[in-house]
């Protein structure tokens, strides 16, 4: 695996993100994307969730869904 290592201001920068920071040179082509791990607060909410024990929807009908909400 390579290592990069960010400069400070980047890395600040990256360290106040939320979700996915697509990464880009200087003439706007895609390096790639860094995603941040869940976070202790994003692990709790999932896990209090987990443990509801709610019913959800199956793949399909989140496909389906999506697809609704788009041709709209």
């Amino acid at each position: 695996m390579v290592q990069i290592v960010a400069p400070d201001d980047l890395a600040r920068q990256l360290e106040g993100t939320e979700g996915t920071v697509e990464l880009v040179d200087a003439n706007g082509n895609r390096l790639g994307t860094l995603t941040r791990p869940p976070s202790a607060e994003d692990v709790r909410i999932a896990s209090e969730r987990r443990a509801a024990d709610r019913s959800g929807m199956t793949t399909e009908e989140l496909v389906n869904r999506l697809n609704a909400a788009e041709s709209r």
